[in-house]
Order: C-alpha cells, then structure tokens, then sequence
C-alpha cells in the first residue's frame, strides 16, 4: 500500500492524479475516505476505465491544467516519473509533487478512514497481554523515554508546519548545524540559516538540495555510528574533521535516516554529543518488542550527557496502545545537553501548542500525561 503525500499537499487543494494505475487508485480512495482534497480527473494515456472512485480518468492532453492546484504523480518508477515531470512542465503544470511512500499501516481500505484518525482497530498491536520478557524491555525502553524541564526552558517550533518542523529549545545562539538526513524537505535547514547557523547536510540518498542557500553546505553521504569502507559514508567525527570542527562547542545536531541512528547511538563517542548543545532526533522501529531493551541501552547512552525535553509521535505512524500509553513507530526527540542545567522531570500532557501533526489534516496522536504512563507501566510487576 501507499500513502497519499499528505504533507505535500495543503488541505482543501484541487488536484490532478497523474497514473491510473494501482498506487493512483489508493491516492483516490484514500482521499474519498478522508475528505482531504478534491480530485478534478486522473490523467493516464491508456484509460482502460471511465472513472476511478467516480473521478473521471482523462488522457493527459484532454485536461487545463490551470485548473488544478497540483498535479501528483502517481507512479513508482522515479525516471519515468521523471519524465512525466518534465512534460507536465512543458504543459504549464504549477505545482508538481512526487513522493512515494510505502505504507503498511492499515490493512485494508476499508479501515483508511479509522486508520488515519487512529481508531482502536489500529491502535491493538499489544493488545494481547505482554510476556514478562516484553514488558521486561518495554521498562528498559521507555525509561530513558521520560521528559524533562529546566529553569528558563523555553520551547519553540523550528521549520515547517508539517513534516520536517521540530520543537527545540529557544537558545539557538550558535553558527554551526549538523542535518543528517535531509530527503526533499528542508524547512527547519532553512529556518536554522536565517537564525545565522551554517548548515552542513548530509544525505546519500538525494543528489541536490530542494534550493540552495549560501549557509548550506551539502555532502552526498551518508553518516554512520562506524566506519565503513566505502567512499559514499562516513562517521559524524570524520565529517566534522574535515569541516574543522573538531573541539568546536555549542553547535546543533538533527537526524532523520530512518532506522540508521541507533547505530550511531550505541557507536557515537560522549566526547563528540558534548560538542551539540542541542540533539533533534526522528527514531524509527518502535514497535519491535525483540529491540526495546536495544532501544533502552541506546537512549540511556545519550542521557549521559544529554536529557530528553520533548517526544512527539509521527502522526503517519501506526502506533501501539499499552496499558493507556500510545507508542508510536516513529517518534521525535529533542534533547539538551546536560552542561549547566539542572533538570527535573516534566508533567506536561503531549503533543504541546507548539507541536504539529507531520501530515498536515490528520488527527495528532495523543500521547497524554507522557511521564505518568511511562510511570504507570514501570510499576507493574
């Protein structure tokens, strides 16, 4: 299955959907289901079918595309969607968004809807009694999974209101970020550059920025928590080395790499956190209980020089409701260095004023008394 790119899309928009084929077809059933934008037509050159959904199917020469606010490609093959691209220019197409996302979320269509507003059909992963061996883990996990406050903390929302956006501490007085992951959205890379930071960005997976920025300094590779032999990676120490970063405190540090961090975790030295005042960290995976004592150790490493002030769930995310607590597959974290602060744990209900869904229209996934339900499920025997 696929998702509609929510986030790419501003809700209420008209759009065409480019490709009648199969992930066309989950883009319009999934936008019948949730009322989020309005299809004009779906333009493929075979039209095998009249209508998909009751959305009219139109060969790609017969639709003004003047009339649409969008065109969203619906095709996997990234050179032909490429193509597609470049004749949708030729014909005056404004806005043109290609973002494939495999999902496996829900199950069937018929649960789209529920899925999306995060029904109980969805929230069950764990419904099912844990085995002491799972909750066992589950302690280990979430403990060093407990937010924290600090005198003067101040909480403010950096990038997009969207996907890509963080929640991050209001001391933001240095020059230098790390962005580690960066794929085509780079709204909190542009937000740090106007706060005066430069911007090093690494990321194997893309081979340009969305935009250039002179504060961006973009590197085609990928960090790793070890080295490896190959030419396209690196460890964050070797990036900043050759930066000559090496010693220089009070830089910013956000990761995205989609299940590639908790390498970086268990590998990344103290010494090297020390030199970030702030860590910004999306972490994938969650719901594998065979990792959560791995998921535990990881974590605790990093509150040896840094301690958690913010968690909020990636609302694409299916998530598991446990004993009250909803944990999400995909979570964000925010961290602060340990250095001159003194730290008490915080009661604040979550997501905050300041958080934003990551698919703009889509219900937040309320994660309540955060502290308290991690407390609640530390407490079972």
């Amino acid at each position: 299955m696929y998702l509609f790119p929510f986030s790419k899309i501003k809700q209420g928009s008209d759009i065409v959907i480019y490709g009648a084929g199969n992930i066309g077809r989950q883009y319009a059933k999934q936008l019948e289901l949730t009322g989020y934008c309005r299809v004009i037509c779906v333009a493929d050159r075979s039209k095998d079918s009249l209508s998909i959904d009751g959305v009219k199917v139109c060969h790609p020469d017969e639709i003004d595309y003047a009339d649409a606010d969008a065109v969203v490609i619906a095709i996997e093959n990234k050179n032909v969607a490429d193509q597609v691209k470049a004749d949708l220019e030729d014909r005056g197409a404004g806005a043109i968004v290609w973002k494939i996302i495999p999902f496996e979320g829900a199950d069937s269509f018929a649960h789209m809807k529920e899925y999306v507003s995060y029904s109980s059909d969805n929230s069950s992963v764990y419904s099912q009694k844990l085995t002491s061996t799972e909750l066992s883990d589950l302690k280990k996990f979430l403990a060093p999974m407990k937010i924290h406050r600090f005198d003067k903390m101040n909480l403010i929302r950096v990038g997009g209101d969207a996907d890509g956006g963080y929640v991050m501490h209001d001391d933001l007085c240095g020059k230098v970020a790390y962005s580690i992951g960066i794929g085509d959205e780079i709204s909190w890379d542009k937000d740090m550059a106007d706060r005066g930071y430069d911007l090093f960005m690494y990321d194997f997976t893309v081979d340009k920025l969305p935009f250039e920025n002179d504060r961006f300094h973009f590197f085609k590779k990928g960090i790793t928590g070890s080295r490896i032999d190959d030419p396209i990676f690196c460890t964050l120490d070797e990036a900043m080395e050759q930066n000559g970063h090496d010693g220089l405190l009070g830089m910013i540090l956000k990761m995205d790499i989609e299940g590639g961090e908790w390498e970086f975790f268990e590998k990344v030295d103290d010494k090297l956190l020390q030199q970030f005042d702030q860590l910004v960290f999306e972490i994938h995976g969650l719901l594998r209980s065979d990792r959560w004592a791995y998921y535990g150790a990881c974590l605790e490493r990093l509150g040896r020089t840094h301690s958690l002030i913010h968690v909020h769930a990636n609302n694409y995310s299916k998530y598991a409701l446990i004993d009250g607590l909803r944990l999400a597959d995909c979570m964000e974290l925010t961290y602060v260095r340990n250095a001159g602060q003194e730290f008490e744990f915080d009661d604040s209900t979550l997501p905050r004023k300041t958080d934003r869904p990551n698919i703009a229209g889509l219900d937040e996934t309320d994660l309540g008394r955060w502290n308290r339900l991690i407390d609640r499920i530390n407490s079972k025997g």
